[in-house]
């Protein structure tokens, strides 16, 4: 479990926390002094091994969601009808196509004709976000205030309203999505920077880890 759970930098730190708390361990302390800046030592390194413990796990956790809401795509039922005969029903992906616009659709089969076809809408959210934008676009033809003068494609304005509602809810939860994903890369940027200071930290305190009484201070 912890080869897939630690990146390589926090197994680099793990063993250097290791190796220096060890080696001062095992050194005598000469006065207070040396005993109080072993103890802090041992309070920090044991604190950031905690840290790191945690949001190693958090993060793999949250890649293991991930990979598991992936699978999950493939696995679910999703309404659709049929374009050869029309029968609508649920049915799960057997695979995938792309349009000329490089947008992703699932393929289906159909469970009474038995023939394949295409959902009607691309599965990524992304991608339905942008197709929802130009299909509403191009759906109607409107005068400068913005209000429908006649229908370009076959639906209807009630139609067309939903599409637009189903669109703008969309377009919300996506904005949330990214807004999260961007926090969670930053706080990962932060994070891993931490981590290059802690490695950075500890070997300079290797390097003093020669037969001395004690520990040096810690600022």
């Amino acid at each position: 479990m912890e080869e897939e759970v630690y990146n390589a930098d926090e197994k680099e730190l793990f063993e250097l926390i290791e190796f220096v708390v060890s080696f001062f361990a095992g050194a005598i302390p000469q006065s207070q002094t040396d005993i109080d800046n072993r103890q802090k030592m041992y309070e920090q390194s044991d604190h950031l091994k905690k840290f790191v413990i945690k949001h190693a796990n958090t993060r793999f956790e949250f890649e293991q969601n991930e990979i598991e809401d992936e699978k999950k795509e493939w696995t679910d039922y999703y309404d659709a009808t049929c374009t050869h005969c029309k029968f609508h029903s649920s049915f799960q992906p057997i695979g995938m196509v792309k349009d000329a616009n490089y947008y992703r659709f699932f393929t289906f089969k159909c469970s009474k004709c038995e023939k394949e076809f295409r959902a009607e809408y691309p599965y990524e959210p992304h991608q339905l976000v942008s197709y929802y934008d130009t299909y509403i676009k191009n759906a109607a033809k409107r005068d400068k205030q913005g209000k429908i003068i006649s229908m370009k494609i076959n639906i209807t304005e009630e139609e067309l309203s939903g599409m637009i509602e189903r669109y703008k809810d969309l377009k919300s939860k996506v904005h949330i999505l990214d807004k999260a994903v961007m926090d969670y890369e930053k706080s990962e940027e932060e994070y891993n920077g931490l981590i290059k200071t802690g490695i950075f930290n500890y070997s300079e305190m290797k390097k003093t880890c020669i037969p001395l009484p004690f520990p040096p201070s810690i600022n």
